[in-house]
């Protein structure tokens, strides 16, 4: 784990404010919305004119409207919004994932996004399912209506979100790998100081991923690799390698100790298959926290 790394970027990324420029302007307004309300209690105990009065509170009066306006703009309900990829074609995602990552988002606080490329029902993965695990069956019993109805991707700015999570799925290197519509959104969120996530071959878009500067996004970064044995999993994590992440996991179908199945680095979380989903949606919403986004 890079926590060196972590902290590092955290705070290139987290909010800066100007407290004393804020607590000036909002005792000059508070002054503002008391005088105000003593604006006609005054016209009548003095001999000056109404608009004489008005003319005084005035710029007190712009101040308090100022402040108001600005409370109103910055404390945006879009913090804390999690916008969860997921593939449209057959034969889906992988449940056990995505009921990992949402239990873990959902017990924070935050709002769920459930997202395609076309919008509409995206299948899950029958073969993944396991109808006796309690995580799975909670998570089809809150959201499986919200999978039958995601929002179409180019619906959905980057401004719009705090994180954004890619599910693992068959499908999900030839669907999602190289979408320019996607990796726009991605790359959006993440300059903006978003954090970005994924699980096993999620893993394929974020290592897809360029920069405005035109670097890969994983190079340099450590990573999870991707685990398991078939064809799609070995590119997943040969596309790692090749743009230069740093990955813990040799190969795949690589069994490896619990610890390798995750990585942090900056603001880009990964692990290896469904097993990590959990600690790779725990480590987003430790970093969303210190950036005050949840």
């Amino acid at each position: 784990l890079n926590s060196g790394a972590m902290a590092a970027e955290l705070r290139h990324a987290a909010p800066t404010k100007d407290s004393g420029t804020e607590a000036a302007f909002a005792i000059v307004s508070a002054i503002g919305a008391v005088l105000i309300l003593a604006i006609e209690t005054f016209h009548r105990i003095t001999d000056y004119s109404y608009m004489t009065t008005c003319a005084l509170v005035l710029p007190f009066y712009v101040c308090y409207v100022a402040y108001i306006l600005r409370r109103w703009l910055t404390s945006s309900d879009i913090q804390g919004r999690v916008m969860l990829v997921l593939p449209n074609d057959n034969p889906g995602w992988s449940l056990p994932a995505l009921a990992q990552a949402a239990a873990i988002f959902d017990t924070a606080g935050m709002e769920l996004v459930f997202v395609t490329l076309k919008g509409g029902e995206a299948p899950v993965d029958k073969n993944s399912a396991d109808s006796s695990n309690m995580t799975q069956r909670a998570f089809w019993m809150q959201f499986e209506h919200k999978t039958m109805t995601t929002l179409k991707l180019n619906r959905c700015p980057a401004k719009d979100f705090a994180a954004i999570f890619i599910c693992n799925g068959p499908t999900v290197p030839s669907e999602l790998g190289t979408n320019e519509v996607l990796h726009s959104t991605m790359r959006n969120l993440y300059e903006a100081g978003g954090v970005i996530g994924g699980v096993g071959l999620g893993l394929t878009p974020i290592a897809e991923l360029r920069l405005s500067d035109g670097s890969y996004l994983v190079s340099g970064r450590q990573a999870s690799g991707c685990a398991g044995s078939s064809k799609a999993q070995h590119e997943c994590h040969a596309l790692l390698l090749r743009h230069g992440a740093c990955v813990h996991r040799g190969g795949g179908g690589h069994e490896a100790l619990s610890s390798d199945r995750y990585a942090i680095s900056g603001r880009v979380f990964t692990g290896a298959d469904d097993g990590a989903a959990l600690a790779v949606a725990a480590g987003m919403t430790r970093a969303l926290a210190a950036l005050k986004k949840i």
